[in-house]
Formats: C-alpha cells, sequence, structure tokens
C-alpha cells in the first residue's frame, strides 16, 4: 500500500501546490505484509482529536528547531529497537500511547496504539511494537 494511503498525520492544506510542505513530522500506519496492524488499534482510541493536537503541537516544535519535552514524546529502547513513545493528552485518566517508529527526518510509522490509566508503559506493548517493527523492517522495499 502506497505511503500516502497509510497517513495518519500532517495537513495536506500546509503543503504548497508545489510540493513543497512546511511540516517535520509525519505520521503514517507501519505495514507488516499486507497488514495494517495499528490502525484498528488507533481506531479504537475515544480522543484521537486530542492525539492530533499533539501531534501538530510536536510538529510545530520541531518547525521551529525547539526540543520536543518528553512529556510529550521521548524515545525508548527496547529489544534493540528505538521507539518513539508519544502521549495524548499528557495528563489525566486515560493517556493513549502511540509507539512509533522513526525512519528518517521525522517520518514516523505507528507500530502500536493503546490507552492507559498509568504512567507505566507495559513490557508487552513495547515487544508487540518491536516485533511488528523488526518483521516490518525484514520485508522487501521501503516502510
Amino acid at each position: 500500500m502506497p505511503r500516502h494511503e497509510r497517513q495518519i498525520y500532517h495537513d495536506p492544506e500546509m503543503c504548497s501546490d508545489m510540493g513543497v510542505c512546511s511540516h517535520k513530522l509525519a505520521l503514517y500506519y507501519l505495514q507488516v505484509g499486507r497488514d495494517l496492524p495499528a490502525k484498528s488499534e488507533y481506531e479504537k482510541l475515544p480522543n484521537r482529536t486530542k492525539i492530533l493536537a499533539t501531534l501538530t503541537m510536536i510538529d510545530e516544535l520541531l518547525r521551529h528547531d525547539r526540543t520536543v519535552p518528553s512529556r510529550f514524546m521521548q524515545p525508548i529502547v527496547y529489544k534493540n529497537v528505538r521507539l518513539w513513545e508519544i502521549k495524548a493528552p499528557q495528563r489525566g485518566s486515560q493517556i493513549s500511547r502511540l509507539l512509533a517508529y522513526r525512519e528518517n527526518g521525522w517520518n514516523m510509522f505507528l507500530a502500536f496504539a493503546r490507552e492507559k490509566k498509568s504512567q507505566e508503559l507495559q513490557d508487552s506493548w513495547k515487544g508487540a511494537a518491536c516485533d511488528r517493527i523488526k518483521r516490518a523492517l525484514n520485508e522487501d522495499g521501503a516502510l
């Protein structure tokens, strides 16, 4: 499936007609074989509006070469895979967790999405994301 058909985040209206885009962050569903395992997980999240707001804020910080605070996004290394955890909202009783793989620049691929009440991230979630990423990277072709 072409990458643009798996796109979750960036606003096409912020890109000019000449193909120049002011965005730094792009988020796509990770494709494993013919499946998009995180798509149904993401679509079940009740606070997708807050997730998109968080992604927009992260994108703005990146566009202005500012550091993204770890309360919004932070790297995690698990099973020799570097994941990026995106939290939205950052506080509250229900926090959505997106686990993504960063390819180049700020092109990211969503590998796992769930909602959690606590601040702790379960090893089983990190393991599932890592396994999906490793399978996708071992396939022929680009992410």
